[in-house]
């Protein structure tokens, strides 16, 4: 019998949270856009300056989401926590040890309800963690409950055959 996982999900943090960055970096180009297209004139260093903040705000959230959050993997037997990217580091919760006492909780404020992204928490006495501010929690929630309970029927349904 094959012992191979399958990757069923990979989850990093929804940009969605990162709404007000974004919107600050466009905010400042528009300005600066319409600066040259009515010809008014600011000091070039003032210029410069914005031209900065503003690519900052908007390449700052792709740089975080993609080296400085932890990711996800979700396979068929486990949950993957990857962070980093020079110095990695990976924490993998099994899904049969949550099988036994699992506590997961959605927790959403108002924006992000509106905008369907949220956190995850997990907590099985012996392992606590969050999923942050990810899309379709709801989604992701109710596809962790099966996996456990799909893997708690998989070693229950071995225990019967092994006696």
């Amino acid at each position: 019998m094959e012992n191979r996982e399958e990757l069923i999900l990979s989850i990093k943090q929804s940009r969605k949270t990162y709404l007000f960055e974004y919107l600050a970096g466009f905010i400042i180009l528009g300005m600066l856009l319409i600066f040259y297209k009515y010809n008014i004139k600011i000091n070039d260093s003032i210029f410069y300056f914005l031209i900065i903040v503003s690519i900052a705000a908007i390449l700052y959230p792709e740089f975080d989401r993609n080296f400085i959050i932890p990711r996800y993997k979700i396979t068929d037997k486990k949950i993957s926590i990857i962070t980093g990217v020079i110095k990695q580091s990976v924490k993998n919760i099994h899904f049969l040890p949550l099988g036994f006492i699992p506590e997961i909780n959605l927790s959403q404020d108002r924006l992000p309800h509106l905008l369907n992204y949220g956190t995850i928490s997990i907590n099985s006495g012996n392992d606590y963690f969050k999923i942050k501010n990810i899309d379709n929690p709801k989604n992701v929630m109710g596809l962790i409950e099966e996996l456990i309970e799909s893997n708690r029927m998989s070693m229950s349904s071995n225990s019967k055959i092994e006696k």
